[in-house]
């Protein structure tokens, strides 16, 4: 998408630069190159600022999404942290580290 984008942009200004390369040549129409010159630069700002809120958008919504995220590890690492220093965890996990170091010996 952003690619479609910078090739709009690049035609946009593609099109003043030929437009202005036309003025120069041809005075006759001066007028007319003025309309059109400006209103390729109407085209190019509208399209920057429309680029602009786009991504602030964009960049709000990440940041938004991020916000969950980091809240629900946030939840989830305080709930496991409590799960894990509670005394019947702890003594299992003892238990089973005995365990495994007997098994372990008899292998």
């Amino acid at each position: 998408m952003e690619v479609v984008m910078v090739q709009i942009c690049v035609g946009l200004l593609k099109k003043i630069m030929v437009l202005m390369l036309v003025l120069k040549l041809q005075e006759a129409n001066l007028k007319q190159l003025r309309r059109d010159i400006l209103k390729s630069l109407m085209q190019i700002c509208m399209f920057l600022l429309l680029l602009l809120l786009l991504n602030i958008w964009v960049v709000q919504k990440l940041i938004s999404s991020l916000e969950e995220v980091i809240h629900l590890i946030t939840n989830f690492v305080l709930l496991m942290e409590d799960f894990l220093m509670h005394p019947k965890v702890v003594t299992i996990f003892v238990q089973f580290s005995i365990v495994w170091d007997l098994m372990m010996k008899k292998l």
